[in-house]
């Protein structure tokens, strides 16, 4: 009976324990299949309202038939645009069409010509005063006016002139509509309407102006087709035959002129002899002839071959377009040979060439005049659209050519003067290398045309040949031209990383050793920026460029020149452009095509000669590392690495043996809506870049493809390791969605190659053929940091700054084509628009972007963070260059590129940029009350406070109970009250003020609210003083002195009490003619924050003025940026001749130029005498500023005040930049302008000039020095100096105090689990903790101390897991074989209970947790077999009972959820059992 009872208890125990454990178990199944509903539009895509582009217009086809007409901006609320001629009149003043000028014109230009708005830009069209470029506004049409984009303006150069122009890239007829407007919100009601035909080779008419030739006559010319020889050198082809025409270019002469023949021209009004032609754009050669005695036109005068159309002439000279302006213009030479006689046309000639037309001009038939040989040529003269070269060549031995470089000569129809050339007898250049080394001179003709120098020595003999070897060196002689200085050189052997540099101008016949020093580089893969010069290190991206197509594919016929450029360039400066560069590689990777490389100037292999094979074949190239200028990188040299392998250039050559196609894909770069572009809307391979995000799981390349008939698109991804091995994937097939567009995954890239990306390569088939498109893709990190509240989560209304690490900025300074000025990294977040900026030359990667996250920004419900996404990311830049940039690279010859003095103002849009996410954080916001007290530390009420928010100048109201709610950031306040100093300060909440919130408020205690005496000033009375008996003013009020600052200053003036200005804003007396006489009296508290560029108590001191017996507190502060910034605690300026003596100043004055304690500006021959400054002086420039303790100097740090007996011991920080002019007393370094007794606090100037250091002169003096000299000085103001000295006292101990804290935190070095470095940390703890609380408040390394303590506290947590960890597999190891038996058991539970006590990420640390398990399950199969043995459920070794499990399921998913829904069903089912046996069981006993 019992027995029956406790099994019936056991199963009904066992029945609840199983229920409930099934019930749990559902309720978990359940909750984990809930599904989550989400709305999409058939795409599988989560939907979103759909909003228009910007600029989105309606469809010319939609019925408009219930529509306002829309204004041409496209703005729906917008006026309309009135009809033309139309005059409306606008609520405020625009400009309007000047009288007279038509409202429409039109033009025809070549395809990627730029027009110049010349008339615009004269302000020919306008009428309005004070118009510029920067008033002028467009909008653009393509299609015929039926559609406008977005109304745009002209940007500025950043230097030189800002020159408008239009440049179309693409054939066609293009509107444009301009408007001008003075405040660019308001625009004239009247247009000017542009209509520009745009044709790749159109007809146009040909104006020659032909001056007179060198006889005083007029030529005649002929036209020439321009060919190439066999060898692809351009030659003069055939004659164009009557191809003259007359004025009107037709055949039929005009009525009203007199017949002549129009291949002999016509002589005109302008004294020009006129030759008219209608000729198709392109490349023509003329040529010139004179009379001969005969009369016959037979003396050749030369001429050129022209691009025609050529560019117009930005300045506005004449010529260029379809107006070419010839000149006569004749060469010789002055120089005599060594005999004293002259040089004749055997013994040298003339070469004139002309980088921008790329020839060379032909000269003609040399003529002698007194004595000197003449060489003439018939040249295009057009100014600056172009320049030219010319060369001096001796023919005969022992003399060297001469050069004069970017010559121009401007339009006249008389002959030039005669051009002087020199001949130099050459100099000798003795070069000696290590006999294993390759070396090279060269000489650079002009941008990317360098040829070697041939070394002397046996004509016949190769280079090598020429150098005689001595042991471990060798030597060549070269001969070359003296003081120039075009000559570069380089040096490589087997083993160096290859080194180059520029060959300074030589004036004589001189040595030169190079050779590779023991610490030579040798890593010639190198990937390393760290050495590099001052200015490259910022510049420098490892770029690289190839100039086969725009499309990064070609399929070639014949033999092509391919090249490829470093950049950042390797130049000598900015201006001089001398080049050299590194070592190329080309390697084919897929493909046969040949490759001959070719040593394009200082480099090798930088030129390919690449030959087509059968198949199409895919190409790499990339350069190696190059130490330029190794003994001194200077600002422009340095250790240059290879190729950055994400850059390295990827090009496909078409084969011979497959038939190539017409499809493309069209890759788009972003750009704003609705506006327009010069440059090609195609993806250019070199200039383009797709950048993808590192964190982003499924980057993607989005395109679309136009072909003929169905296309097949596969891609395959090319990327470079850091050894520079280039390997290219498979291509695979990726197909359409049902819109059309493509999408390449990215992700790929991340695990080949260096894992930043590389090139896309797309190739399309389609029923024309084969074709492909190459897409550089590189991976950037986007960090974005808290620029409002630095450190803190990011949260509604902060702002954010973007940083990069990865970008490209593609767009470099290229020498005579690109000079970038500025880019801007831009976003889109819906409508809003934020634009960073890059200055000249920065490599991308500096570039930053500042973001404003709304207020407004939606949280999902109980979400703790969202994300504010930046999307429609590009580089928009504006550049100074030639017309059509983007074309140059491509059109590149050997004859390389010139000068170009014709740029004109670019602007454009490149890259696709990965969108930008950030994580936005709740608003945390406090309620903040603030605690104002007096000096002695008791509240004050009634104080009237204005607080500012965080951008510094709007006003935050109060709550009815006065406390504010406030979220982290800087808030600035101003405390105001009736006998009170108007005080202003500053406080910061961030995270660490939760802690010291309570009931529910943030008490800040604002800056002291001090009392003042009496008659303090109220900031606005002002009353007129009583005068003496001489006329002078006597002041004993604040309010009798505002009064006398508002006067004219010419009148005098004597204090006869002290004045307090209570903090109230002051404005200065503007200029002061007569004598201000202090009397020993003390102005207090002034205050003065003002962008005006002189202040001071007094802005202008003039000569012959003097100020006396004063003595002065408060702060200046001088927020003008210009140079002429000027701030003193007495006088902003002091004039020559202008005095202050016996005055003491207790100001702390900042200004962005000059300042000083008693004056800022101080002309030479102004004085100052027997005064005392304690103020701090500091600056706000970034670089060029003049501070002194007592005063500034002028406009250089030799002029300024004269000084005697000034003492100073006020802090001056200066910006540490070269113009960083400082001293303790004045940044004048003339010994002369110290008199006496001129002293300064040791210590106080910091940040001086990097270039020169403490510019200033003085005695420094510690502060016992100083004491005693102010206690040996007659001045009335000695005690309130030697209270400031105790004062400074105080604060440089307390500054020393605070740096031994410093310096005991900087020993601490890297934390490691030692006695020694915990020591480290315990005394820097202990001496912070001893500081007093102003102490404290200077010690700028605390945080370096906290993260230390909390890395200390770290590594023992983590040696204690670690230990801990150790200890359970060690218990697991420990257990051995199972057996039945007391001892494992006690092993078995002593392992499990510590396994259980570590926690879920310490047990994964357990490398042994299965053997524990086994353990487990082998007692328990042992145990198991006991009690089937003997029929016993306990357990054999103690006699207890075993229920122990290890709680895990072996399983997971759902199979766990089935096993806990069956053992929950068992439950029922053996709770029901137990039930029906227990009724039972109560019927028997019943």
């Amino acid at each position: 009976m019992k027995t029956s009872k406790r099994l019936l208890s056991l199963l009904l125990a066992l029945t609840m324990v199983l229920s409930l454990m099934g019930n749990l178990s559902v309720a978990a199944f359940a909750e984990e299949v809930t599904p989550t509903v989400v709305t999409t539009d058939g795409n599988d895509q989560p939907t979103t309202p759909v909003i228009p582009d910007e600029g989105q217009t309606t469809p010319a086809n939609a019925d408009k038939s219930d529509e306002t007409p829309a204004p041409a901006n496209g703005d729906a609320n917008a006026e309309p645009v009135p009809a033309e001629g139309e005059v409306t009149t606008p609520a405020v003043a625009v400009p309007k069409l000047k009288d007279g000028v038509s409202h429409t014109a039109s033009a025809t230009v070549q395809t990627g010509t730029a027009y110049l708005l010349s008339d615009l830009q004269a302000g020919k069209i306008f009428d309005g005063e004070g118009l510029t470029y920067e008033n002028y506004y467009y909008e653009r049409s393509a299609d015929n006016g039926q559609s406008w984009g977005a109304k745009q303006k002209f940007e500025k150069a950043l230097f030189g002139s800002t020159l408008i122009q239009l440049t179309e890239t693409v054939a066609g007829t293009y509107i444009y509509r301009f408007y001008a407007s003075f405040d660019g919100e308001n625009f004239s009601t009247h247009t000017w309407t542009l209509t520009l035909t745009v044709e790749d080779n159109p007809t146009m008419e040909f104006s020659f102006f032909v001056g007179k030739d060198y006889t005083g006559g007029y030529p005649v010319i002929k036209l020439y087709n321009a060919t190439k020889d066999a060898d692809g050198n351009e030659v003069l082809g055939d004659e164009l035959k009557d191809v003259f025409l007359y004025s009107n270019f037709t055949d039929t002469l005009p009525e009203g002129e007199e017949e002549y023949d129009p291949a002999m021209g016509k002589l005109d009004s302008t004294k020009y002899q006129m030759f008219y032609a209608k000729l198709t754009a392109g490349r023509y050669a003329y040529r010139a002839f004179a009379k001969d005695a005969d009369g016959n036109y037979t003396v050749a005068l030369g001429g050129m071959t022209l691009n025609l159309p050529t560019d117009k002439n930005v300045d506005g000279g004449a010529g260029g377009g379809n107006k070419i302006y010839l000149q006569c213009n004749s060469f010789y030479t002055n120089s005599k040979k060594a005999d004293n006689t002259y040089f004749t046309a055997e013994e040298y000639h003339v070469r004139v060439t002309c980088p921008i037309m790329k020839c060379d001009a032909a000269m003609g038939d040399p003529y002698i005049k007194d004595n000197y040989t003449y060489y003439p040529t018939m040249l295009y003269a057009a100014g600056n659209a172009c320049l030219y070269n010319t060369y001096a060549y001796p023919d005969i031995e022992g003399y060297i050519f001469t050069q004069n470089i970017n010559q121009t000569f401007t339009a006249s129809y008389r002959a030039a003067t005669a051009k002087v050339l020199t001949i130099n007898t050459g100099i000798t250049l003795d070069v000696t290398v290590p006999a294993d080394a390759t070396f090279g001179l060269y000489f650079q003709w002009n941008n990317f045309n360098t040829t070697e120098v041939a070394p002397n020595g046996n004509e016949e003999a190769s280079y090598a040949e020429r150098w005689t070897v001595n042991g471990d060196t060798k030597t060549a002689t070269y001969f070359i031209s003296k003081s120039n200085g075009n000559y570069t050189w380089r040096l490589s052997d087997d083993t160096h990383v290859t080194q180059a540099g520029w060959l300074a101008s030589q004036s004589e016949s001189g040595k030169l050793t190079v050779s590779f020093a023991e610490s030579a580089a040798t890593d010639r893969v190198s990937h390393d920026f760290s050495n590099l010069g001052t200015q490259t290190i910022n510049r420098d991206e490892a770029d690289l460029q190839v100039n086969l197509d725009p499309s990064g594919y070609e399929a070639i016929t014949g033999t092509t020149r391919i090249r490829a450029y470093r950049h950042w360039q390797l130049i000598n400066s900015d201006a001089g452009n001398i080049m050299v560069e590194p070592d190329f590689h080309w390697n084919t990777l897929i493909g046969d095509a040949a490759i001959s490389p070719v040593n394009g100037g200082n480099a090798t292999a930088n030129w390919a000669d690449v030959t087509p094979g059968t198949q199409d074949s895919i190409i790499a190239v990339y350069y190696d590392s190059v130490d330029v200028n190794p003994s001194n990188h200077g600002s422009h040299g340095g250790l240059f690495p290879a190729t950055s392998p994400e850059r390295v250039g990827v090009i496909v050559v078409g084969g011979t043996g497959v038939t190539h196609g017409t499809a493309d894909a069209k890759v788009k770069y972003n750009m704003a809506s609705g506006v327009t572009t010069t440059r090609s809307e195609d993806w250019d391979y070199n200039y383009d870049t797709w950048f993808y995000e590192t964190s982003e799981t499924n980057p993607a390349l989005d395109f679309t493809v136009n072909a003929t008939g169905s296309v097949k698109v596969e891609y395959a991804l090319a990327a470079t390791d850091n050894s520079m091995k280039t390997t290219v994937s498979g291509f695979q097939s990726v197909s359409a969605d049902a819109d059309g567009n493509y999408a390449v995954p990215l992700a790929g890239f991340n695990t080949i190659g260096n894992g930043k990306g590389g090139t896309v390569i797309l190739k399309m088939t389609d029923s024309t053929g084969v074709s492909y498109r190459l897409v550089r893709v590189a991976k950037v990190t986007i960090t974005a940091e808290n620029v409002s509240n630095p450190g803190e989560n990011i949260m509604p209304g902060d702002q954010v700054k973007l940083s990069f690490d990865g970008m490209y900025r593609a767009v470099n300074k290229i020498s005579g084509i690109f000079n970038p000025t500025i880019f801007k990294p831009t976003y889109f977040a819906g409508e809003t628009k934020y634009e960073g900026t890059l200055g000249q030359y920065q490599k991308m990667d500096n570039a930053t972007v500042t973001v404003t996250i709304p207020e407004d920004v939606t949280f999902a419900d109980g979400a703790a963070t969202a994300q504010y996404t930046l999307t429609n990311g590009y580089t928009y830049g504006s550049m100074y260059a030639a017309a059509n940039p983007f074309a140059f690279l491509y059109s590149m010859t050997d004859t390389g590129v010139g000068t170009n003095f014709n740029a004109v103002t670019v602007n454009y849009y490149m890259n696709h940029y990965a969108d930008a996410v950030v994580t936005v954080y709740q608003k945390v916001t406090y309620k903040t009350k603030l605690n104002i007290t007096d000096e002695n530390g008791k509240a004050v009420d009634g104080v009237t406070v204005t607080l500012l928010g965080r951008d510094g100048k709007t006003p935050i109201t109060p709550n009815e109970n006065g406390t504010y709610t406030l979220g982290y950031g800087v808030y600035t306040y101003t405390l105001s009250k009736n006998g009170y100093v108007v005080t202003r300060g500053s406080f910061s909440l961030g995270s660490a003020d939760a802690a010291n919130v309570k009931d529910g408020v943030l008490t800040v205690k604002t800056a002291v609210l001090p009392k003042v005496g009496e008659n303090a000033w109220d900031g606005k009375t002002k009353t007129e003083p009583k005068k003496d008996g001489n006329g002078v003013y006597l002041i004993g009020t604040a309010a009798e002195l505002a009064w006398f600052a508002a006067t004219d200053g010419k009148s005098s003036a004597k204090l006869t009490a002290d004045i307090e200005l209570a903090g109230y804003d002051w404005t200065p007396l503007k200029k002061f003619y007569g004598t201000f006489d202090g009397q020993g009296h003390v102005i207090r508290n002034l205050y003065i924050n003002s962008t005006s560029n002189t202040l001071g108590l007094i802005s202008y001191l003039q000569g012959g003025a003097s100020v006396t017996g004063l003595g002065i507190t408060g702060s200046v502060t001088c927020t003008n940026n210009t140079r002429i910034a000027q701030a003193g605690g007495i006088v902003g300026y002091m004039y020559d001749k202008a005095s202050i003596t016996q005055c003491w100043s207790a100001v702390n004055v900042t200004s962005n130029k000059h300042a000083g304690g008693i004056a800022g500006y101080t002309a030479g021959g102004s004085i100052i005498t027997n005064c005392y400054a304690s103020g701090n002086i500091t600056t706000t420039s970034k670089n060029e500023c003049y501070l002194g303790g007592i005063c500034g100097s002028g406009f250089s740090n030799t002029n300024g005040a004269t000084l005697t007996n000034c003492y100073s011991i006020g802090d001056v920080t200066g910006t540490s930049g070269a113009a960083s002019y400082l001293g303790g007393l004045s940044p004048d370094k003339t010994a002369a302008h110290y008199v006496d007794n001129c002293f300064y606090l040791d210590g106080t100037v910091s940040k001086e000039s990097s270039k020169y250091g403490v510019t200033g002169l003085g005695t420094a003096k510690t502060v016992a020095e100083m004491k005693a000299a102010i206690e040996a000085n007659k001045n009335p103001f000695n005690p309130q100096m030697l209270a400031d000295l105790a004062v400074r006292a105080q604060e440089i101990a307390d500054k020393a105090a605070a740096k031994n804290v410093d310096d005991l935190i900087d020993a601490i070095g890297d934390v490691t689990l030692t006695d020694d470095c915990k020591a480290k940390i315990d005394a820097a703890r202990k001496a912070y903790d001893a500081l007093t609380d102003a102490q404290k408040a200077l010690v700028s390394k605390l945080d370096i101390l906290t993260d230390a303590e909390a890395k200390l506290a770290q590594l023992k947590k983590e040696a204690a897991d670690k230990a801990a960890v150790d200890d359970v597999i060690a218990k697991i190891d420990a257990i051995g074989k199972v057996k039945l038996d007391k001892d494992s058991k006690a092993k078995i539970t002593a392992a499990r209970a510590a396994y259980d006590a570590l926690d879920d990420e310490l047990k994964a640390q357990v490398t042994n947790y299965n053997t524990l398990l086994a353990a487990e399950k082998r007692y328990q199969q042992l145990r198991d077999k006991q009690n089937a043995n003997d029929g016993s459920t306990s357990d054999s070794t103690d006699g207890k009972t075993d229920s122990k499990t290890d709680g895990k399921n072996v399983k997971s998913g759902n199979t766990a959820d089935n096993s806990r829904l069956t053992l929950w069903l068992g439950g029922v089912v053996v709770s029901a059992a137990a039930l029906a046996l227990l009724a039972r069981k109560r019927r028997q006993d019943a």
